[in-house]
């Protein structure tokens, strides 16, 4: 995968500042370009890390809650209809 990133050299406290427009709130920084850019690659690749943990998460969250109300629905004696297709 590529993401296009900004690198910018920081003229008040020196060095380099990078961020990756297409992950908001992804920046680093660096001293030199390259530690820029490695620090960079480092960024991006934890913050993917993180949506795919969140996405995982939700999944989980959303079956708890399915089979919550699962079990509820068949303590009050309530039945689903089946499915239809049209």
């Amino acid at each position: 995968m590529k993401f296009n990133i900004v690198l910018e050299e920081d003229l008040e406290d020196g060095g380099y500042i990078v961020h990756c427009p297409a992950l908001k709130g992804c920046w680093s920084q660096g001293d030199t370009q390259e530690e820029a850019l490695q620090n960079i690659k480092e960024a991006i690749a934890g913050y993917l890390k993180t949506l795919n943990d969140r996405a995982i998460g939700g999944m989980e969250w959303q079956e708890c809650v399915f089979s919550a109300l699962m079990k509820k629905e068949k303590n009050v004696g309530v039945k689903s209809r089946p499915y239809r297709k049209f």
